[in-house]
């Protein structure tokens, strides 16, 4: 190749390539070759694409999480507490009452006995005080509670026994072990379900799920560390509306045998901003009601009878 050939080359060569101040069109900057094949994809369709696969992702996330995901056992815990009114609507409770009305029934239906007993508590360094009253049908009028010297009663403004009373009243189990005021601690423990189901040893746990009267229904088993508690129970819960509806509460007796208690809640009410169930119910195997309560007349923060502070003996 002559000089005159490469210089003229060379010459079409320089002139073909841009100058600095020359002007990349904008369609050419956003395209890329594909080498292998020839396609030319656009980086703002890229960016399209990625924008589409971020929302299906988080739509994808949002169904999962609030329509297939199952919740954990403390999730489920705080969705009932939320249902039931919340923590802010318990927490400022110091103290209350309320009566109860306890029916049993005979497995025909007949009514074997009837009573109304008052509930006078108070929350002192996270456990419950308690003081009850009962007046028997032939008008015995019982009082009892507990201080630091131990269990104390009246009947009828009188001293007496208060283990013997309870027992002579219902108001104590089998157990070699039970306190006088068993039946109405328990009470109370029931009545600050679902709040007490967060704390430090209690642990809930996600059972499965069922139905109850055709609505679906979460099973909680509730379980505890060993320094806190050996009783299990078993909560069903309405999906829908986060209402415990049935209780199961297994303790063993004395002799090392379970002994389960199964208790329908029902009828619930706005009290004070809580939501509270005002029906406890247990059947008999027949279906035929063998226990009903009937709570009413709640009362929070008020002023309690003069026997809560001080025995009155």
């Amino acid at each position: 190749m002559s000089d005159s050939n490469i210089k003229k080359e060379n010459k079409f060569s320089q002139n073909d390539q841009p100058t600095e101040s020359a002007k990349i069109p904008l369609k050419h900057k956003m395209q890329v070759k594909d080498l292998v094949h020839p396609i030319t994809i656009s980086r703002i369709r890229i960016i399209q694409l990625a924008v589409v696969g971020f929302i299906a992702i988080g739509a994808i996330s949002y169904y999962y999480i609030y329509y297939l995901k199952q919740p954990t056992g403390l999730e489920l815990v705080q969705n009932w507490i939320e249902a039931s009114g919340g923590m802010e609507a318990w927490n400022p409770i110091e103290r209350g009452s309320f009566q109860r009305e306890h029916v049993l029934y005979a497995e025909n239906g007949d009514v074997l006995k009837s009573k109304t007993e008052s509930f006078y508590f108070e929350k002192i360094n996270g456990t419950f005080k308690l003081l009850t009253n009962y007046v028997t049908p032939e008008g015995l009028n019982l009082w009892m509670g507990q201080d630091d010297v131990g269990y104390w009663a009246t009947l009828n403004d009188s001293p007496t026994d208060p283990k013997k009373a309870a027992k002579d009243l219902g108001f104590m189990c089998d157990s070699k072990w039970c306190q006088p005021d068993c039946s109405m601690k328990m009470t109370l423990y029931r009545f600050g379900m679902p709040f007490n189901l967060i704390g430090d040893g209690v642990i809930p746990s996600l059972s499965g799920t069922t139905s109850i009267n055709g609505q679906p229904t979460n099973i909680l088993e509730v379980t505890y560390r060993p320094t806190v508690g050996k009783d299990r129970w078993v909560f069903y819960a309405d999906q829908e509306n986060n209402l415990i509806n049935k209780i199961e509460y297994h303790h063993k007796n004395d002799h090392g045998h379970n002994f389960p208690e199964e208790m329908y809640w029902s009828d619930y009410k706005s009290v004070a901003g809580l939501i509270i169930p005002h029906t406890w119910k247990r059947y008999w195997t027949n279906g035929k009601v063998l226990e009903k309560y009937t709570f009413s007349n709640f009362s929070f923060n008020k002023p309690l009878p003069n026997q809560f502070a001080n025995r009155p003996i």
